[in-house]
């Protein structure tokens, strides 16, 4: 069985959460919080991997558009 990303961590019931870190510059610069997490609504590993990937990438989509360039 292959590792899960860092992102995604499962609470005590077997519900899977997407959770990252937000960079501290970027947290203060913007007023966000330190921390993104959101319920998965999922127990399957699979679906799970594949849903976090997605917030992942709008993350990073968001996060890149507040970056000035």
């Amino acid at each position: 069985m292959s590792k899960a990303p860092a992102y995604l961590w499962k609470n005590r019931f077997g519900v899977f959460y997407f959770r990252l870190i937000i960079p501290p510059e970027t947290c203060y610069k913007h007023g966000l919080k330190r921390e993104v997490k959101k319920s998965l609504r999922t127990t399957n590993r699979q679906q799970a991997i594949a849903l976090a990937r997605t917030l992942k990438v709008q993350l990073e989509e968001t996060m890149a558009a507040l970056e000035p360039r």
